[in-house]
């Protein structure tokens, strides 16, 4: 075969390819995409879909009955503080009264004033961490609570008002980005508070 003879057969496969990509891209120019008849109902159904964003630590506070209760919590706290103060100013007086007489004290009645203001201290300290651990606790039943309201009106709002999707949007959650405009914390704030607008 001559340079010729395959110059003459590559013209003609170049030809036919150039006429064939043409008719195609011809044919492809007058048709109408599959789906672009499909994309404006695709973007209504999308459209349709209603979102809300709740930061829940806005709700809290916001949320009368947080006010109320932490303001009953303190209370009680202060009126157990006052105990507490008692008990170690009745310590620090006993620890006062001890080295003022400590000198005058035989080595056995030294022995059992330091074993007595000891077991004082590990007294006042025990009532101290309970007392603590006891506030910690009713803190922690608190939120709880405040948070299953906050569920609830949530979920209430999102049944009456048709809501797709109602989405945390509290720092620290996985929510990067939100338009103020979907923002409904008010909203469920003034539902918890028997404020609805």
């Amino acid at each position: 075969m001559d340079v010729r003879s395959v110059l003459i057969g590559g013209a003609i496969a170049a030809a036919c390819l150039i006429g064939f990509t043409g008719a195609a891209l011809a044919q492809n120019k007058n048709a109408k995409p599959a789906d672009s008849a499909e994309q404006p109902a695709a973007s209504a159904s999308v459209s349709q879909y209603k979102i809300g964003i709740v930061d829940r630590r806005a709700v809290i506070q916001g949320y009368n009955k947080v006010t109320a209760e932490r303001k009953k919590l303190e209370s009680d706290v202060e009126a157990e503080n006052k105990a507490i103060d008692k008990l170690s100013a009745d310590l620090q007086t006993a620890k006062e009264t001890y080295d003022k007489e400590r000198d005058s004290l035989s080595s056995t009645e030294r022995e059992e004033r330091e074993v007595a203001l000891q077991k004082q201290l590990m007294d006042y300290q025990t009532k101290v961490q309970t007392k603590q651990l006891e506030v910690d606790e009713r803190e922690r039943r608190l939120m709880k609570r405040f948070f299953t309201d906050i569920d609830d009106a949530v979920q209430k709002i999102g049944d009456t008002e048709n809501y797709h999707l109602i989405i945390d949007g509290s720092k620290g959650t996985s929510t990067l980005f939100y338009a103020p405009g979907i923002d409904i914390s008010q909203k469920v704030i003034d539902h918890l508070n028997g404020t609805p607008k």
